[in-house]
């Protein structure tokens, strides 16, 4: 169970990330896990606001997640416009392998943290600014906290309550 309290991913007076996405600073993916045969992702963002304040985000995305992402970026943008490194693992035959064992799952997750973390540094890219990418990176995200400098310029961790 979370303790973060369920948000829409929001940044300074409640402006959406979809205006500002290049306000994503940082992407990680701790974790991830298998439920009823199908791999879940825990993704963990961070986000600049321009009031000295940074705040954590979580989400949990499934491969099919980023695939359809990913199409959307290759449609939109074609394949000249999209940065050499954005390159998303292929989908593996589940007649071949097994997409549930903790070997793939885990290379599976460094790969798909690679390739978020492609994505967030091209900051002028065109990408962020896809409706798909921007739904991939706002949908069901929930606040988990909040830093920001006091009057002092010291950082004070603000915690979500549940």
């Amino acid at each position: 169970s979370s303790s973060s309290i369920p948000a829409k991913l929001v940044i300074e007076n409640k402006v959406p990330l979809t205006t500002s996405p290049g306000l994503l600073s940082t992407v990680c993916i701790p974790d991830a896990k298998v439920v009823d045969g199908v791999g879940y992702y825990d993704i963990f963002l961070t986000v600049d606001t321009k009031m000295k304040t940074q705040q954590r985000w979580s989400l949990t995305r499934r491969y099919s997640d980023f695939d359809t992402m990913h199409a959307a970026i290759s449609t939109k943008l074609g394949v000249e416009k999209i940065p050499k490194d954005l390159v998303l693992p292929a989908k593996a035959s589940k007649l071949f392998w097994s997409h549930t064992s903790e070997r793939f799952v885990e290379a599976r997750r460094e790969k798909l943290e690679e390739y978020l973390r492609c994505l967030i540094s091209c900051k002028d890219n065109e990408a962020l600014f896809i409706p798909e990418v921007l739904n991939f990176f706002n949908n069901d995200a929930e606040l988990i906290d909040t830093l920001m400098q006091d009057s002092k310029g010291n950082l004070v961790h603000i915690v979500a309550s549940p």
